[in-house]
């Protein structure tokens, strides 16, 4: 398999891929200063609560053990039982 190389300097790509490859280095750095989150959904995360990542049973969580997430969506089934009302909001009180 022949190897992948830059486009020699007198080729008319050149400036262009010099170009891409700043681009993507400013997004990087910019990223990086803001802290832009990358993906918070893994295997560990359960699906009941997108609005940050809380891992699945077991062990049992409390509002105590996620603190200082308060009112924070919680969708069925609700495996930690945040959403003592129902009502979509786990941690409220």
């Amino acid at each position: 398999m022949p190897s992948r190389r830059a486009p020699a300097p007198d080729s008319p790509f050149y400036p262009i891929v010099g170009w891409l490859f700043a681009i993507g280095i400013i997004a990087a750095l910019i990223q990086a200063l803001i802290g832009a989150p990358t993906s918070t959904v893994t295997a560990d995360c359960n699906p009941a609560y997108p609005d940050f990542c809380i891992a699945s049973p077991p062990p049992d969580l409390d509002c105590r053990d996620v603190a200082p997430h308060t009112r924070f969506t919680v969708l069925p089934p609700d495996p930690h039982h945040f959403d003592q009302d129902d009502n979509g909001i786990g941690c409220e009180r």
